[in-house]
């Protein structure tokens, strides 16, 4: 799924948004290696990715070419800060109507509206999908996240308390929560 729309941010920052190609690669296991060490909010640490370059510029060319799964990026002077990923929670008849999205941006870049713009953008690519469900899970004391999800009328449907065991030995709460398309 292709994208590409250009935004003015209220600061005056000029920001584009579109669908992440077999070049970003590199790029993009850089910032994934980034806002994955800024936070402890995210699921895998920096050291867990095993980076192939192939396998990640082929994986790249499928999104692009799929209809209902993509990746999109924020870039700002060139440089990717965001992203936001959509798919499918299983391709089984039963749940193939459900997307699942993942966003990041680079602590340096938050607070700016970034994203605000990304999260609407993969929502409205979810709807284009035909997705009747998009659901996320976020860290339980995310707050800033979880106010972002709850402006687009996302609902919390569960809470598993024992998620995440960090690094540090301490239990994370994961807040599943959904917004029903239909």
């Amino acid at each position: 799924m292709k994208y590409y729309y250009e935004h003015i941010l209220p600061n005056g920052v000029h920001v584009i948004i579109r669908s992440a190609n077999p070049n970003d690669a590199i790029e993009l296991h850089h910032l994934f290696n980034k806002t994955h060490s800024e936070t402890d909010f995210l699921t895998t640490y920096p050291d867990e990715s095993h980076f192939d370059l192939e396998k990640e510029m082929d994986s790249y060319q499928k999104l692009n070419d799929s209809e209902n799964s993509c990746e999109i990026l924020a870039v700002i002077d060139n440089k990717i800060i965001g992203s936001a990923s959509l798919n499918s929670v299983s391709l089984k008849d039963k749940e193939k109507h459900r997307g699942v999205i993942g966003l990041s941006i680079l602590k340096e870049y938050c607070g700016l509206g970034i994203g605000n713009i990304l999260f609407s953008t993969i929502i409205e690519l979810g709807k284009k999908a035909q997705y009747k469900q998009l659901e996320l899970q976020v860290v339980s004391n995310n707050t800033s996240a979880i106010s972002l999800y709850k402006k687009y009328n996302f609902i919390k449907y569960g809470e598993n308390p024992k998620a995440f065991l960090n690094r540090q030995n301490k239990y994370q709460s994961i807040d599943y929560m959904r917004l029903e398309i239909e």
